[in-house]
């Protein structure tokens, strides 16, 4: 393939991609070799470093920007992106989707990971948690919902 259907081709997935997720969450050209893509509020973004020959040839290379997700994490993600890519395929949207389901999840492991929640005037609980949901999720923008319980 040519450079200038690579080009092409990089001018039709930065079109979608600004579809896709508007103005506000894709940062960057399409004539630029550097792109971001928001992984949603407060979660982070995805940074892709495009080679001259992509999609045709070598895959972008990823770079994770998630404040406050563990650097084990980022190098695990990392390593799944690479295994998302199809040689000759368009990836940076795969990639901006697969790190929107991952990275709210492990931040949200990280932060429960790192925060004892006691109360100094009851009993002691072996399930120091008072969240009744041994699952919580993760809203789409890395925020944490609130749980009431009845007293």
């Amino acid at each position: 393939m040519s450079a200038d259907e690579d080009a092409e081709r990089r001018q039709e997935e930065w079109t979608a991609l600004l579809a896709i997720y508007g103005e506000e969450a894709v940062e960057g050209a399409p004539d630029a070799l550097e792109w971001r893509v928001s992984l949603g509020e407060r979660c982070g973004w995805l940074e892709v470093h495009l080679p001259l020959d992509y999609p045709s040839g070598a895959p972008p290379a990823p770079v994770i920007l998630a404040p406050g997700l563990p650097e084990a994490s980022h190098a695990a993600l990392a390593l799944e992106l690479h295994t998302l890519h199809e040689p000759g395929a368009e990836v940076v949207y795969i990639w901006a989707e697969h790190l929107r389901e991952a990275v709210p999840s492990l931040l949200l492991a990280s932060r429960l990971g790192s925060t004892q929640l006691t109360n100094p005037n009851s009993n002691p609980n072996p399930n120091p948690n008072p969240n009744p949901n041994p699952n919580p999720k993760p809203n789409r923008d890395c925020t944490l919902h609130q749980v009431h319980r009845a007293e």
